[in-house]
């Protein structure tokens, strides 16, 4: 028995326009340039402490500046 969602060789491909609101590029682009600050910052700390890697919350207490606090996801 076959699965009723099987192909059967017809390859449709379904697109679509979707531009996203600017709030959301800006939240994208800030996570991205953190999350480059943030291995930027492990290595340096590991390579300081032993090659240990630091614990999350000294990870983010190292970052703790390029948080902006009135923004929720910064939290």
């Amino acid at each position: 028995m076959s699965h009723l969602w099987k192909s059967k060789g017809d390859k449709r491909t379904i697109s679509f326009y979707y531009n996203p609101d600017d709030n959301i590029i800006k939240y994208l682009e800030d996570m991205r340039d953190l999350i480059n600050k943030a291995i930027i910052n492990a290595y340096s700390i590991a390579k300081s402490n032993n090659n240990e890697l630091p614990s999350p919350i000294t990870l983010r207490r190292s970052l703790k500046k390029y948080y902006d606090n009135n923004i929720d996801y910064a939290k």
